[in-house]
């Protein structure tokens, strides 16, 4: 897209946008109206993340009610899966970080581990000795979306849990590491979300994995805790 024409980048967030503008070329035939004339007719006021709620399943409710969980938006969910090495945080960090939330009075916090690679996760929440909440079995993607609507925050890495996380209308917290949130989540002005990135010089890499992976372990639970805080001040709930 020309760098002058910045429509879409006003219009739709981060790089749903610069797709958009690459479309710009394009002529819509059954209007005869090019892409961006006929984009700003069908959309005046933009593209925003929104998807349907999904309904619990009697799965997803038997896990959760398995768990403590006996209130809906009465949990924590965090989501450590991630596709690349590169933005994975470490389980360490997720077994301090469930402990703070346990210790702030943000639980039950319950885990939806990746279907490959979780047991390291698994093990790392075991040992955070929550008094409630634990890790969700494998779900299918319907279940998995179940467990974010009706989740009352989530904590997630860069992936596709996270869009849908926002899409959903879920204060999200997200953890980027070698990805520029400024394209991949530009929701910050959409409702209670934010981003946080270390920003090391080498950022924004895109690379899948790293031998000197600084940026996501470099991110401390602490750091994670005071975005909530915030998240929830900036909402008008209790921080």
């Amino acid at each position: 897209a020309p760098a002058a024409d910045q429509t879409f980048r006003r219009a739709a967030p981060g790089a749903l946008g610069e797709h958009l503008g690459r479309l710009l070329p394009l002529r819509h035939h059954p209007s005869g109206l090019d892409f961006r004339a006929w984009y700003l007719e069908e959309f005046p006021v933009g593209l925003g993340p929104v998807l349907h709620p999904f309904a619990m399943s009697r799965k997803v409710r038997s896990a959760l009610h398995d768990l403590g969980v006996e209130s809906p938006r009465g949990y924590t969910l965090l989501v450590p899966g991630a596709t690349w090495p590169s933005k994975a945080w470490p389980p360490e960090n997720w077994r301090r970080l469930a402990r703070a939330l346990a210790d702030d009075g943000r639980g039950p916090v319950v885990m939806l581990p990746p279907p490959d690679g979780g047991d390291a996760y698994r093990a790392a929440l075991a040992r955070s000795g929550l008094p409630h909440g634990g890790c969700l079995p494998p779900l299918s993607l319907d279940d998995a979306l179940a467990a974010v609507t009706h989740s009352g925050l989530v904590i997630t890495v860069d992936g596709g849990l996270m869009h849908a996380a926002v899409a959903l209308a879920r204060p999200t917290v997200a953890l980027l590491g070698p990805t520029d949130p400024d394209i991949w989540f530009p929701y910050g002005s959409f409702g209670p979300y934010r981003a946080l990135c270390t920003r090391p010089r080498c950022h924004p890499c895109d690379l899948h994995e790293c031998g000197d992976f600084v940026c996501l372990p470099a991110l401390t639970p602490g750091q994670v805790m005071d975005a909530i805080a915030a998240l929830h001040l900036a909402s008008g709930e209790k921080p």
